[in-house]
């Protein structure tokens, strides 16, 4: 299946060049990382369907940077997430407790890190408003940053709960470290700065994303803290 929509794309591109000249990198490369996601386990099938989704409405309404933008986001959060897979089982081997879901993410993971992303390409490509792209580049930003926060955070021996003042073990919701902090404005600033490569923002919108994508990690580091359920074992008290 997915060799015969490749050339389909393909023939398509080749056929309609002038048409199709802003949309050739997502339609070159999306079966490929749909092949990809598939082979290295980094998304289920709910989760590689509603990927490609994602894509179709990102691309079409933003082109070749819109897509770049969703590419490194996809590539930089597959490894942060083999990261912290790998630290998962160094846990495991010594006997504590990993998490629930499994390593692979499901659509529901996947629609809550790029659903508002997509909304706004959308709103963009009917009104073209530019605030809606400052909108999509700031919640892709965002999502990198928690994403990034939580699987290089847990590395951290130690983290702290702003909101509670209190220290906590890593990995818990809520909890913040040096690394895990630092780690998420790295990559608010990595994002703004490949949009700013790719044309979709200037260097005042920069600063703003940045701010904006880090100040939503922290915050979400807020809900995580004061709303988010959190268990205790009745046997060996974790």
């Amino acid at each position: 299946i997915v060799i015969t929509l490749g050339a389909a794309f393909l023939s398509y591109a080749f056929l309609n060049f002038e048409a199709t000249a802003s949309y050739l990198v997502p339609i070159l490369l999306t079966p490929f990382i749909i092949a990809f996601s598939r082979l290295k386990r980094a998304l289920t099938l709910g989760g590689i369907l509603a990927a490609a989704t994602v894509d179709i409405f990102i691309s079409v309404s933003l082109g070749n940077a819109g897509f770049g933008l969703l590419l490194a986001f996809f590539a930089l959060g597959v490894a942060v997430d083999k990261i912290k897979k790998k630290y998962k089982k160094s846990r495991q081997r010594e006997k504590e407790p990993t998490e629930k879901r499994g390593d692979c993410r499901d659509e529901v993971q996947v629609l809550a890190n790029s659903l508002v992303a997509s909304v706004c390409a959308v709103l963009y490509a009917v009104t073209f408003k530019r605030v809606f792209v400052i909108a999509f580049v700031a919640s892709l930003a965002e999502a990198l940053a928690d994403t990034v926060a939580s699987g290089i955070g847990v590395l951290n021996p130690q983290a702290f709960d702003l909101f509670r003042m209190k220290p906590c073990k890593p990995g818990i919701s809520g909890g913040m470290s040096v690394l895990g902090t630092a780690s998420s404005l790295l990559a608010a600033m990595l994002m703004a700065g490949l949009a700013c490569l790719f044309g979709l923002i200037d260097g005042g919108e920069f600063l703003l994303i940045t701010a904006s994508a880090f100040l939503g990690g922290v915050f979400d580091s807020f809900l995580g803290s004061i709303f988010q359920v959190k268990y205790r074992c009745t046997v060996c008290g974790e």
